[in-house]
């Protein structure tokens, strides 16, 4: 799909638990992530925008989300 102007293909295991990432990468490195706050559950990553983007750097962008 188009992700803010970048081909990027998103890509989810989910293999435990179910609530939260584990484990992100953007085009095979590893992304430090930190969680938004959730009374219920972990919550979602937080990735800065910044950060994110300048990981988008092929012509086809893989993200890999692990759950």
């Amino acid at each position: 799909l188009d992700f803010m102007g970048y081909s990027t293909t998103f890509n989810y295991a989910v293999k435990e638990g179910n609530f939260g990432p584990k484990e992100i990468s953007v085009n095979g490195e590893k992304v430090k992530f930190t969680f938004e706050s959730n009374i219920y559950r972990k919550g979602g990553a937080v990735i800065p925008v910044d950060q994110f983007l300048s990981m988008l750097n092929r012509k086809e962008n893989i993200v890999k989300i692990n759950l």
